[in-house]
């Protein structure tokens, strides 16, 4: 059989199964612990090439299969217990994502084989990268899980990478990882690829020292510091001894008017728990003061109190405040709604927002039109709740003209640190601030670079204030100006590269 020439990687007789086995182990390995609970970019560089040097040598029959297994073991080791979903469900959807990335591992391979000396190997290189933006795009369009997943998650905590994002959003820096192992693959491949690969290294340590030299030179550019305090207290539902009767008074269920009572009396107490944890806030200076998302479980008849009353806290003590709701309408059998009202220091309601999106299971109404933009004298807000976050497309929509997302959510223990992290990517992208009061999560206030200022991990069935300090203004960035445009160029270039594949026909192997 004859050797393949340029780029094409070896003959595939000369590579031993038990090498290929340790490349897949380690891309298995490696990917499970290079995102979810344990965010690590290098280890995702690491297992992605692994797996992709395994994929190009391996037979066909071998390598799909194992790419598609690999990529559901890694999910189910990185995100265990994340997926609210039973395992039948959860693991066909895991099939079918890693059937989708296996399609990216094979035009790699098609490309690296079937264009060796028609294309430089500059160009080749960018094949796997754009292939995996593309897959993540649709995802993050199409996909009932948006952008979980990402690997561009994994560099979060490494906030000087992390600042690329800012540039051409999270796709970049799903790119950076996929290029990388594109580029580290070819190389391994042959001695010769050294000088072939040439000038996709210069070009790929460029872009690299520019990024580290952007990343640490991009600061902050302040405005006003605004002192915050995150209020998470222990739901309506918290008390199981009335659960029943509240589950039954919320949804406008007929039951005897002792328990009638007794709904409304936790309800009351509940509401009146919020209220006493916002005056002391707002008695200790906040002037800005948010709760959780659903944090306040209400019927349309106690909704126009609660509100009421907090807006007499705004008035009294100069300060402005942020309610996170759950209403639910008895009366006139409209759905339930998810929603944030956010009242200014004078007492007036600035705006009633309905969340934007639902997550698969939830049947509260969805809001509609783009996400408000409020002017307030410590500049421009915008409001997104919980599940709003994990779609970039929909924040920088109007995040590129604010100085600061409130974020109210509600998450779970196992995901917590996880969907803490992707909204401080949101606040990269946008160059603004974040404020995320969370129930059964992390609360955190992040900055324009993504830095926390301060957080504080709650527990649903207790009490928990955070404060915190932060400068209300922008950081440059560009995507929310672009938007996904970096991620629709890497999608059209991957179609070409299997147009051409297509077009030139199969490579002599």
């Amino acid at each position: 059989m004859q050797k393949n020439q340029g780029s094409g990687p070896p003959n595939k007789a000369a590579t031993s199964s038990w090498l290929l086995g340790v490349f897949w182990l380690v891309g298995t390995l490696g990917y499970s612990f290079a995102q979810g609970h344990f965010p690590s970019p290098l280890v995702g560089v690491i297992a992605i090439t692994s797996w992709l040097w395994f994929f190009r040598h391996a037979r066909i029959w071998i390598a799909l299969p194992g790419i598609i297994v690999g990529n559901v073991i890694a999910w189910e080791i990185a995100y265990a217990g994340m997926v609210p979903l039973p395992t039948a469900a959860r693991v066909g959807m895991e099939l079918g994502v890693s059937t989708l990335l296996a399609i990216v591992f094979s035009v790699d391979r098609l490309v690296v084989r079937r264009l060796a000396g028609r294309v430089a190997n500059f160009w080749t290189t960018f094949t796997f990268p754009c292939g995996w933006v593309a897959l993540e795009l649709l995802s993050a369009r199409v996909s009932p899980g948006a952008t979980w997943g990402s690997i561009a998650y994994s560099f979060v905590d490494h906030s000087v990478w992390a600042q690329a994002a800012s540039l051409v959003g999270w796709s970049g820096l799903a790119f950076l990882t996929g290029w990388s192992a594109a580029l580290i693959c070819s190389v391994l491949d042959e001695p010769a690829h050294w000088r072939a690969c040439r000038t996709s290294l210069i070009v790929y340590i460029v872009v690299l020292v520019a990024l580290f030299s952007f990343g640490t030179l991009r600061r902050h550019s302040s405005s006003r510091a605004i002192d915050v305090s995150l209020v998470v207290a222990p739901n309506t539902y918290h008390a199981d001894e009335y659960l029943n009767e509240l589950w039954a008074y919320t949804r406008g269920v007929k039951q005897e008017s002792s328990a009638v009572d007794q709904a409304r009396g936790q309800i009351s107490k509940s509401l009146q728990q919020h209220l006493d944890l916002i005056r002391n806030e707002a008695q200790a200076g906040s002037q800005l003061i948010v709760t959780a998302e659903v944090n306040a479980v209400v019927t349309g008849r106690e909704e126009a109190e609660w509100i009421q009353a907090a807006a007499k806290i705004a008035d009294e003590y100069d300060t402005y405040v942020g309610l996170g709701l759950m209403v639910f309408h008895t009366d006139d059998g409209l759905r339930s709604q998810n929603k944030f009202v956010l009242i200014d220091p004078n007492g007036r309601t600035l705006v009633d927002f309905l969340k934007r999106t639902r997550p698969p299971g939830v049947s509260h109404e969805i809001g509609s039109g783009p996400l408000p933009v409020i002017q307030t004298e410590y500049g421009k807000w915008t409001i997104a709740i919980c599940y709003d976050m994990d779609f970039p497309h929909l924040i920088a929509e109007t995040a590129g003209k604010t100085d600061l997302i409130l974020a109210p959510a509600n998450d779970w223990t196992e995901a917590a640190a996880t969907h803490s992290r992707m909204a401080s990517l949101r606040a990269i992208e946008n160059g603004c601030c974040v404020v995320r009061p969370t129930k059964d999560g992390v609360s955190t206030i992040v900055d324009s670079c993504g830095r926390q200022v301060a957080s504080q991990v709650t527990d649903g069935s207790s009490t928990s204030v955070l404060r915190g300090r932060v400068n209300v203004g922008r950081s440059m960035a560009i995507y929310p100006i672009i938007g996904d445009l970096f991620a629709w160029m890497c999608s059209i270039v991957w179609l070409t590269a299997v147009g051409c594949v297509l077009v030139w026909g199969k490579r002599t192997s």
